[in-house]
């Protein structure tokens, strides 16, 4: 068995290693806060902002339509978009209805909203006449 003494600085070098390792690597985070609601109107476009302080952090859209299961919504060409980091929904429909959360990943960091925001709260709304 090691003497006392050897033991702690044995164990001060272990942490003092964790701390220089860890040091500079900061939390993934999204920087804008993520609202309970998403308003949208029937036949329009709904934008979720996924945007990480991580330009290179890879998102995804989950959806809850029905308070189950998260499925993750797919880029598709006519129905969801993704800029940067920004979804864009096109042309809501009534199934679009639900919860939605944005799931970001950097390296070994994997962030999400908290649970309780991005309900899509859809209303038919007015239809403009440039709508039209």
């Amino acid at each position: 068995m090691l003497p006392q003494p050897l033991i702690l600085i044995t164990l001060f070098v272990h942490v003092l290693m964790i701390i220089c390792f860890s040091a500079g690597v900061e939390a993934l985070k999204f920087l804008s806060p993520p609202a309970p609601a998403l308003p949208a109107l029937l036949g329009f476009n709904m934008v979720i902002n996924c945007t990480t302080d991580e330009p290179n952090a890879t998102v995804k859209l989950l959806h809850q339509p029905t308070f189950d299961n998260w499925v993750e919504r797919v880029v598709t060409p006519n129905k969801l978009i993704l800029r940067g980091q920004v979804f864009t929904l096109l042309n809501v429909i009534v199934s679009d209805g639900g919860r939605y959360n944005c799931e970001a990943t950097y390296k070994s960091q994997t962030v999400r909203w908290p649970t309780f925001y991005g309900m899509a709260v859809i209303s038919l709304g007015k239809l403009n006449a440039s709508r039209i």
